[in-house]
Parts: C-alpha cells; structure tokens; sequence
C-alpha cells in the first residue's frame, strides 16, 4: 500500500475495466499491493525474450466430422427477430404441421437454413409452403391470421453437401438460445424482478487441419417467473398491488409497460388447458375494459366470470412463463452482483468446462454429446479432453519514470514508488465543488492535505521552479476555491466556479507560465474537482456535459464515499488521473515495438461504435481517437452520432480528416497508419473492414489535397480487436506460464501453428494479469498489413506495448489503450444530448416505444448532440 515516500514503500497495480478488460473478471478498482500477491509467480519475470509454453484450452477436437450428406433448404418466412420464436415455428412444422415429410428431423441452423439427411418429400418438387400456428390453438392455420406464418422451403441445389460448419445444437431440454442452454440451479436474485442463471456456451470453430468445439461456461439476465402481478410489484418496487392502480400516461406505467413488453404468460382458467400468450401493452383497469360480443357490450372481467365461472382478482390466472431472457442491458446498479456471480476460477471453471463440477450443477454439453440426436444424426463425434496448444510469453516492455529510471511490470503492474512521473503537469488554478451532504468544504480541505503528499511525492512538489524543471516536478498551489452546491441546480455553482478560476487565472505570475513552457512540460490549466453522492449519474451527466461541451473547463469527479475513509493509495490514484487528465505522462514504454514504431511518423487510431439497448429508439455512438505524440501516449478524441445499430462508422472519413490534420499541425503528415478496431462480429469483418479502409485512405486523401502534397499514401495496418469471445487458456500448475492462480501471465500469446482461423491471420493475446476469475485474452484479427509487411509477431509485440500506455493504470490492460479510449468515448455519448433540447429528445416517444415502429430521425439526434469544446478537445477529457 502507498505509505508515502517517508515510509519507503508504494502502490502498484491500478486496476483496468474488468470483464474484458483489465484484470480477469474483475471490475473498476483501486490499487492493489505487490502486483501478484496472493499467489506463486514464476520466476520469469525480467523477460527480454519471447519464452515458449504448453498450455490447455476450453476447445475439443471433433473426431469424426460428418459422414452423411445433407440437403440445404432456404427458409422464408415473416421475419421474426426473437431466436425462440424462429425455433418454436420451425419445431412446430417438423412436429405438428408435416411429421412425416420431417422423418428423420433435419437439422436448424436458428436463422435461415435447415440441412436434411435425405431429399425431402415436398409437393412441389424442391419447393414447398407450409402455414405453421405458432398459438396453442387447435385451429386451421389460416393465412394472414394473427400467429399464423408462412414458411416456405426451398431446395438451395440438387446436389448434397457435406457440411463441416453444422452448429451443435444447444440442449433442448433447458432455456436456450442459439449457442447457449441455462438453468435456474444456483441462480442469483438480482431483485426488480430479475435473475441470474448459470449456463453453457457451445460453438464450432475451424483450426489449423481441424474443427473444435468451443465450451464455455456463461449467465444470462432472465424474468423471475410466478405471478405477473409479483413481477410488477418488485419492477416498480411497490409493497401494496393497489400502487400498481396506475393511469396510463404516468411514468411508472410507462416504465412498468416497456419491461412487461413481449414477455411471455401462461393464462391459467379452471377446466381449460394453460394457454400462451404474449403481451403486446397495458390498459389501466383491464378488467372493466368495455368491448362488444355478439353485439353485447360487456367488460373483461364481465366475460371471464361468464366463460371460466370465476372473478378476476389481481390477474392471478396470469403468470410469468419460466426461463423468458431479459434481453435489455442489465442496470448499472446490478453490475457488482453480475461480476460476481459470473466469476469462476481458472480450475473451477475448466472442471465445469469438461463436465467435472458438482453433481448440482447444470450438465455439460461435454457428456451429453454422446447421447445427442442431433450429434447422431450428423454421425459427429467430439473428443472429451480440452486440445493444449504451444505459446509463447512476450518480451516485457519497460515502464519509464522520471529521471529515466525504469521499471519492469511484474504480471502486468508495476510498482511506482520513489518514482517521479515522466511528464508531470501543474495545477496552479483550481477548486473544489461538493455537492455531498455528507462531505462538506473544511472536510474536504482536510482530506485535500492527503492528496497533495501524493501529489508532491509523484512529482508535482510545491518547490521553487528550478528544483520543479530539474526533477520535473510542477507547483501544485492551494485551490482557489471550495464550494457547497445544490444537487438540484449543478450548472448555477459551477458558472460561479467558472468565473472564480478566471479571476484566479489572471493573477498568476507570468514568469511561472513562462518557465513551465520553456521546460516543455504541460500548460497549466485549471481544474475543478467535483465531490458526488453516490448513485448521482444524472448529476454526473450535467457536470460532464457542462465540462465537456460548455465551458472546455476539465473536471475529476470523486465519490463521497470513498473519500471519507480515502488513504494515501487512494490519492495516489487520483493524482494518476489528474496528470494524465492535464497534460502529462505518468510513464513511458521501451520496447523494440515502441522503438520501430517511432522510426517513422506513425498515427495511431482506436476506433469503436455502441449501439442502444434492443427496442431503443436511439442512435449508435460512433468514436475515434488518434495518438498526437510520438510516444502513441496522448490521444485526442472524436465522435458522431449515426442510426442505431448501424455498426460501420459512417462519418469515419471526416474524423480521420480531422485526426491528420490534427497530428500534422503538431508533428507533420504520418507516413503510416496503426488501426484498431473495436466492436465488429466475425460475420462483419470483411464488409465493415472493406468500407472503413475506403473512408480511411480518403480521409488521409483529403489532407493531402489541402495541402498540396504529392507523395506516397501512408502505409495502412487495419486489425479488429475483439473482447466478446469465449476462448481461454489454462495453463498448467507450477508452469511459467502460470501466475499462480490458474490464470496465463501477463503477455501470452496463442502459437498460430496450433491454434488460429485458416480463413484469417489471427491470434489471442492475454496482455494483463488477472485480478479475480478466469481472465480472457484479446482476439486479434488483421485484414490489411501494410506497416509490418504480414510480420504478425511484430504486430503482438506493438500490441502488447501499448496495453502499457493506458494513462488511468499502473496496469498492463486486456486491449491496446486506443482501443479502450475508443470505448470510453463511446460510453460518454449520451453526455452531449443533456441541454434542454437533448433531454426532452431523450425522454420522448421517440427515444424509446413499446411498438418500436416510430421513425428514426438521425437529423434530429445530430442538431441535438454537441461538439466537444475546442478547451478539452485536445486534453484527454474522456480519462
């Protein structure tokens, strides 16, 4: 832990985002000590060299691939989005609608394509249609009439095929979706209505010479079942079911109707079989809603009590249908639990994986693979023991401090203590706003003591100017100011903030300025620290957007909370950030992929896009940040807003214009290119890559036109980065591989001999040690190399070097640190919809509906969202 430098010890190990990101399955953290404590490290850690290893994987060879040859049918049928209602039409054709065509079943892919066996007998040759009842009703299957689909056959060629892709097909018998199956043993109550059940993932991959089963073991968000009326009372958090007495246009009826919308019930009536019905909206006091039969007006509750013989009380004849998936992004509030009750360690998880674990516990696909008859039927066989493949640890990078003292990470954290930050910043203009009610200003000011030990130790010492330039250390004067404000009016405390640092900017001394630029170290700049309550996003959103867009002003926002009983481990941590946030660098990586990276004027990009929540009416994000320094450490940031879940970025020609005119102002035109990509499925990589490498070279195009240069394009490396994959390694136990815990250490890499996609030049690197769980590498994929000439360890070992530049962390992080810039651009978008405007836009109709079938209009969405203002454009706002 961070003592201080009087006590000759330090902190280490600031945590990256968990769950893909930094640190295994663990999420956003402080500081931990020792780096890997808590378990044995191997003795590899000074590596300079890449270090080869054996290590296990969650994938199983298939042994005997298909023998049979299948015919492929197209399906084309009324498109239907949700994979349960696809299945539920497809098994009730093979069924119920034509058995005995479907004799022996054929097999569904859960989009469009159905592979049979033998020829099916259709009536029209190699076509056929079939009118398929998706209600439990016993009547004809009318077209046209509500829950009746045509699906229509067709027989893609009259020659077999021998398929080696055929999905395995998830176990039938629990809530499934198309690569994963669940069970509510061990579930988790999320409350809201909400749980947390355990599952397994299954997928077929292709390798080098064979094909793999990829088993992980997964959750998934689902509805609590039981009676609807329990469902809405704990959604809206009511204890008394005449709360839920609701007219139609307040906003818990609103939000009560959204999270019932498309849910599934069972309608239980005495002496009639459990019908299924899905909900489509809701109507204030149902049970007197007035309709006309057999030219008879009567109410609802009217036509129960006369067709069931009983009377209506609380809906309780309708329930909530087991295993429904919550298909929207799960409230950040839930989060902690999510990380928790995901979390597995390596050796648990890969017993689960091979069907080890507790008799209690959901089967794996692993032992029921030989029972399957979807596996028979396709005559597969998959072997029961997980493939180990070779690997490689990379040669580690060296943390540089200042004064060039260096460090080398140990298992991805280094320890920063006596060191100075290799580019200190100043804070000569700055103040402190609460709007705590726990934290008032003399405790504020108090606990602001603590900070600036830290501050001082770190570099930013309150010594004369020739001590600060020769050990590069910077002035940190008291604050200006320490404010009150009322939660309820943020923006009227802050403008009055605003004009206190501009009265206080005028009276610094110019020399100090002068001197702070004559050393090449950051312009001052002010700052205000901003004191949260807890669970205050909507005040963090008005503080951000008022930072961000408004004034240009940068801000660091800390937790009431965690600065009432903060240490100096904490306030070293923020000290991290507000350098990083004003200008300067905390370190530098030496690396020969830094070295060869800076031989040339290379721009390095981080590009990513997020898209709403499933039925949301709002636009994606788009985002691009580019490096302006020859250390690919200082990045500045660009954003859009496009459709919704449009995944190309469609103004990425402008922002990459933007992004060289930038780097050229500062340095000069880049004579190459380092992409990465964030966020595209596999089923996208070549179309996505195809058009963004078009807007790219003629973004770059654009500048040169400008600026009358004739020359040679930059050279072009375009790689997508993937996090959501469910590959992992294992290495085994006492090995250097191993950081003790069951987890790989900090730098492996996947040998591509072993294990790689034949179609694409791909590889995993694990770049961060884990914190807690099971830690996931980064999947690599690179669809054009112009910069290293296809060398692909180069591209792992620059890939690796920059996982150490993320300015936030004494953490080696799980993706580049553009890549996680990129993300966090992405998260803040919403931030710049909060004027007026932007609000009332947010919270209309048109954001989000029930029926989903109002249109979208992007013009809106971009006059409502603001630039970022030119004061923070160039700082890393977004830190």
């Amino acid at each position: 832990m961070y003592q201080g430098r009087a006590q000759d010890s330090g902190w280490t190990g600031s945590r990256g985002r968990g769950r893909g990101r930094g640190g295994g399955d663990g999420g956003r953290g402080s500081y931990r000590g020792g780096g890997a404590s808590g378990g044995f490290l191997p003795s590899v850690l000074n590596r300079n060299q890449r270090t080869p290893v054996v290590v296990n994987t969650n994938c199983f060879e298939i042994t005997k691939l298909p023998s049979k040859e299948y015919y492929l049918y197209d399906i084309i049928r009324p498109e239907r989005k949700r994979f349960e209602d696809r299945q539920l039409i497809i098994k009730k054709l093979q069924g119920t609608v034509a058995p005995i065509i479907f004799n022996p079943r054929a097999l569904y892919d859960g989009n469009a394509l159905l592979y049979s066996s033998h020829m099916l007998s259709l009536a029209g040759g190699g076509s056929a249609t079939f009118n398929v009842d998706s209600s439990d009703s016993r009547r004809e299957a009318k077209p046209g009439a509500r829950g009746v689909y045509t699906v229509q056959l067709t027989l893609t060629s009259s020659d077999p095929i021998r398929p080696s892709d055929l999905a395995v097909a998830p176990n039938q018998m629990y809530p499934h979706n198309t690569k994963a199956y669940f069970t509510e043993v061990h579930k988790m109550t999320l409350g809201e209505g909400l749980e947390l059940w355990r599952g397994f993932f299954q997928s077929v991959r292709p390798n080098i010479g064979k094909m793999l089963v990829n088993i992980d073991t997964t959750m998934a968000a689902v509805y609590q079942s039981g009676p609807v009326i329990d469902l809405a009372l704990q959604f809206l958090g009511y204890r008394d079911v005449r709360q839920l007495d609701l007219q139609m246009n307040t906003v818990d009826f609103r939000k009560l109707e959204k999270f019932l919308n498309n849910i599934k019930v069972t309608v239980n009536t005495p002496g009639s079989k459990n019908r299924t019905k899905t909900i489509r909206g809701l109507v204030p006091n149902a049970g007197n809603f007035v309709f006309s039969k057999d030219g008879q007006d009567m109410s609802v509750g009217e036509y129960i009590e006369m067709v069931s013989n009983i009377k209506i009380k609380y809906g309780s004849i309708v329930g909530v249908k087991p295993g429904q998936f919550y298909r929207q992004r799960l409230p950040d509030r839930f989060t902690k639990n999510a990380v928790t009750f995901s979390t597995l360690k390596p050796d648990k998880r890969l017993d689960a994986i091979m069907g080890k674990g507790s008799e209690r516990m959901l089967p794996s696909p692993i032992n029921g693979y030989l029972d399957s008859e979807f596996m028979k039927e396709a005559s597969m066989e998959v072997g029961t023991q997980p493939i180990r493949i070779r690997g490689e640890l990379l040669a580690l990078p060296k943390v540089i401090f200042g004064n060039h003292s260096s460090v080398d990470p140990r298992n991805g954290s280094w320890n920063v203590a006596k060191q100075k930050f290799a580019r200190p910043a100043s804070l000569l203009c700055w103040g402190i706003i609460t709007f705590s009610r726990t934290v008032n200003g003399h405790g504020v000011r108090n606990l602001m003591s603590d900070m600036t030990r830290c501050c001082n130790d770190l570099g930013e010492d309150m010594s004369d100017m020739t001590r600060c330039c020769n050990d590069l250390g910077m002035e940190m004067t008291p604050p200006v100011f320490t404010k009150n404000g009322p939660d309820h009016a943020p923006e009227r405390i802050l403008d009055d903030a605003e004009f206190a640092l501009k009265s206080a900017w005028k009276n610094i001394n110019p020399a100090t300025v002068e001197k702070i630029k004559a050393s090449r170290l950051p312009n001052p700049k002010p700052l205000i620290i901003v004191i949260l309550p807890k669970m205050a996003q909507e005040l963090w959103r008005k503080v951000k957007h008022w930072s961000d867009v408004r004034t240009g002003i940068l801000t660091q926002c800390l937790q009431d909370e965690k600065i009432k009983n903060a240490n100096l481990q904490y306030w070293g941590n923020v000290a991290v950030k507000l350098n990083a946030r004003l200008g300067g660098y905390n370190s530098l990586v030496n690396s020969p992929a830094m070295t060869s990276l800076q031989k040339k004027m290379t721009i390095v990009m981080g590009a990513d896009v997020s898209h709403p929540g499933p039925g949301v009416q709002k636009p994606s994000v788009a985002s691009l940040v580019a490096s302006h320094d020859v250390y690919a450490s200082r990045y500045m940031a660009f954003t859009r807003v496009q459709n919704p879940r449009q995944e190309f970025i469609q103004d990425l020609q402008e922002m990459v214009t933007d992004s060289i005119k930038n780097f050229a102002q500062l340095n000069a035109l880049p004579e190459r290119i380092v992409f990465f990509r964030d966020g595209v499925s596999e089923g996208e990589f070549e179309s996505i890559s195809g058009s963004e490498i078009s807007a790219i070279r003629e973004g770059v195009r654009v500048v040169m036109r400008e600026k009358g240069v004739n020359r040679e394009m930059p050279k072009l490396t375009y790689i997508i980065v993937g996090k959501r994959h469910h590959i992992t390694f294992y290495p085994e136990s006492g090995t250097e591989a191993n950081d003790g815990r069951g987890n790989c250490i900090a730098g492996f890499v996947n040998n591509i001999d072993d294990f790689s996609n034949p179609a694409t030049d791909d590889f995993y690197l694990q770049s961060h040690g884990a914190i807690q769980g099971t830690s996931r590498s980064a999947h690599y994929t690179i669809m054009v190399d112009e910069v290293y000439g296809g060398n692909l360890q180069e591209i792992q070992d620059i890939a690796f070097t920059l996982c150490h530049v993320y300015a936030k962390a004494t953490r080696s992080v799980s993706i580049p640190a553009p890549v996680y810039y990129a993300d966090l651009v992405c998260a803040r978008g919403p931030i710049y919809l909060c004027d007026d405007s932007g609000l009332k836009l947010a919270e209309s109709d048109t954001a989000s509906n029930v029926s989903g079938q109002q249109t979208f209009d992007l013009a809106l969405w971009q006059k409502c969202y603001k630039q970022i203002n030119q004061h923070a454009a160039r700082e890393m706002y977004f830190l």
